[in-house]
């Protein structure tokens, strides 16, 4: 024989008892979780994207990139930092950093008071104990550093030397790859568990 549905009674009446399809109402599912790991993968797997992105809206605006490949200029910039030089900016005055050209060598260097002939002008690195012993002429240089981008270049630098940075372009392409992986990474959701109505007393 079919079991008869028990009722609870109230002031309105007879009400019948809830279901057990009812009292077992699936919970709704959580958003899944993003981890600390998943958010710097993330970042690490934009961020040659962003710089991209940087550079492409620098040249957009007259800015030319420049990498540093020496320490001539510690300590205000290393090795494997990257100028941002703008070609417009002419006012060369003495202590402004200009990047110039003499023959197929690029040179940043801090402007110095040292006499010069007309039209010259004569540069010094930061960390060198003496000037450059050409005087530049204004039409070699290629303008004043507007920004700088601390080590930013250090990959362009080690992809120059691969011999010698074989190990960390490895670490560097092993992270990177590792970023991604964990980034793609389905994310994980939290069970979920059933939930039970209120339930509901005799008055």
């Amino acid at each position: 024989m079919p079991e008869t549905p028990r009722t609870y009674t109230s002031r309105a009446g007879l009400v019948p008892a809830p279901s057990a399809a009812a009292q077992q109402l699936p919970a709704a599912s959580p958003a899944p979780r993003t981890s600390l790991a998943r958010t710097v993968a993330g970042f690490l797997v934009a961020l040659p994207f962003a710089v991209a992105l940087l550079l492409i809206v620098a040249t957009a605006v007259g800015l030319r990139p420049f990498v540093i490949l020496s320490d001539s200029m510690a300590p205000a910039i290393q090795r494997g930092d990257m100028v941002l030089v703008d070609p417009d900016r002419r006012d060369f005055t003495v202590g402004t950093i200009a990047t110039y050209t003499l023959g197929a060598t690029t040179v940043t260097h801090r402007i110095t008071p040292y006499d010069a002939p007309d039209g010259h002008y004569v540069f010094k690195g930061d960390g060198n104990g003496g000037a450059d012993s050409t005087p530049i002429p204004e039409d070699a240089i290629e303008g004043t550093v507007r920004f700088l981008i601390p080590q930013l270049a250090l990959p362009v630098l080690w992809a120059d030397q691969p011999d010698q940075y074989r190990l960390h372009l490895w670490l560097l392409g092993g992270l990177y790859l590792t970023a991604v992986a964990i980034y793609l990474r389905p994310r994980r959701t939290p069970p979920t568990e059933p939930q039970h109505p209120p339930a509901t007393t005799g008055s």
